[in-house]
């Protein structure tokens, strides 16, 4: 629905309302996450947030609830902790470089960066103890995640996020990004998508990678992935943008083990 231009608020707030548990949950997200405001009502949430933000926060509850006790697990939280640092380190980029995420059509920053690994989600919910193993094997030998995903699952994470796009409606722009493995292309031909990319590798290098990249890159070395209009503006430097991830992230997070 939020999907839509057309929605009616009314309707919206029905919908929320017949699910008692992400009624609950978002309001205690929405109340945690230091938006300015506390209330009780879904009504007020929906007329405050706007749909962008009502959005992201529609989304990634959605997929906290649909994980479950899943990321407890100390080896598959690093899956979600990577999937949402990406989706916070997407919308400070486009915060800091107006312009840069701005193609028609395209779904919010953040909702971009916490689904561009849907597929791996999908994976470790559908048998954790084997996605976890797939984790451990990547790691141990500095091998492909992807190839090790394909020995054990017989599909990698891409081909998996693509198809979990599709069955799930979202827009054909995730459905791209969370099949496409590759790299971000140059600064010139810099894209929407290279912008989730790149918030990817910033997160890995601020210490939430799911498997230790090899060679790693530094945060100065993907910083020099922005253009140079972006480099310019994106003024963050790295402890204060791990404090700043931290900080957002926490409401996002249950427990002491995510």
């Amino acid at each position: 629905m939020l999907s839509t231009d057309d929605y009616q608020t009314h309707k919206l707030v029905d919908l929320i309302a017949t699910d008692p548990v992400f009624t609950k949950e978002l309001l205690h997200m929405v109340n945690s996450s230091g938006a300015g405001f506390q209330t009780n009502s879904v009504r007020h949430v929906v007329a405050i947030l706007g749909k962008d933000t009502l959005k992201s926060f529609a989304v990634a509850l959605n997929l906290r609830i649909y994980m479950g006790d899943v990321v407890r697990h100390q080896t598959l939280a690093k899956v979600w902790r990577h999937s949402l640092a990406t989706a916070i380190l997407s919308e400070l980029l486009t915060e800091s470089c107006p312009g840069l995420y701005a193609e028609p059509g395209e779904e919010a920053a953040y909702v971009a960066g916490l689904l561009h690994k849907v597929g791996a989600l999908g994976l470790m919910v559908a048998n954790p103890p084997k996605y976890a193993e797939a984790i451990a094997i990547a790691t141990e030998r500095g091998v492909d995640l992807r190839d090790v995903e394909q020995s054990l699952f017989e599909i990698d994470h891409c081909q998996a996020g693509r198809w979990i796009a599709l069955k799930w409606r979202f827009s054909p722009a995730i459905a791209r990004l969370a099949s496409d493995g590759r790299p971000p292309v140059s600064r010139k031909e810099f894209k929407p998508a290279d912008l989730v990319k790149v918030a990817g590798l910033f997160a890995d290098s601020l210490g939430y990678e799911v498997v230790p990249m090899r060679p790693a890159l530094t945060f100065n070395e993907v910083r020099a992935m922005l253009p140079d209009m972006a480099q310019d503006k994106f003024a963050w430097t790295d402890s204060q943008l791990k404090l700043k991830v931290d900080e957002r992230m926490s409401t996002l997070m249950e427990g002491k083990q995510c």
